[in-house]
């Protein structure tokens, strides 16, 4: 098994693990070996899933967009569903999101909190809500 690793029963590391991060300002498809990606360019960004959902399962993505003005877009090559869903997800600045796919489709593992809505004006307005956060916390 080349170039593979396979592990049964957790993982203990007694230091660093490195993992793959991409920084892109522009357009651009995601490889298989790709990890965390993030966005940082002054224009929309597109950042386009492989099909690959079926042959890859459990693979994971991060995705970041650092931009303060743009969205970053994410999106499949083909028909295949992001939440059961074949609308693309935006990014707004500053989001963050995780996909991971389970043999059939890329799943929402995690996202980044939301801004809270505005409330509306005058005398019966109220007032906005914060966002939230989505943290899942795993232990062995």
């Amino acid at each position: 098994m080349a170039n593979e690793l396979v592990i049964r029963n957790g993982l203990v590391s007694k230091g660093d693990i490195t993992l793959p991060i991409r920084n892109e300002d522009g357009d651009y498809i995601l490889l298989d070996d790709d990890y965390s990606i993030v966005a940082s360019g002054s224009t929309n960004i597109v950042v386009t899933i492989p099909a690959s959902a079926t042959t890859l399962t459990g693979k994971l993505y991060i995705f970041k967009n650092l931009s303060e003005t743009s969205n970053l877009i994410i999106g499949t090559d083909d028909d295949t569903l992001i939440d059961l869903s074949q609308d693309d997800i935006v990014l707004t600045p500053l989001q963050s999101i995780q996909l991971q796919t389970d043999g059939t489709q890329w799943i929402r593992t995690g996202q980044s909190g939301t801004s809270g809505s505005s409330g509306t004006s005058g005398s019966s307005g109220t007032s906005g809500s914060s966002g939230s956060w989505n943290v899942r916390l795993f232990r062995k």
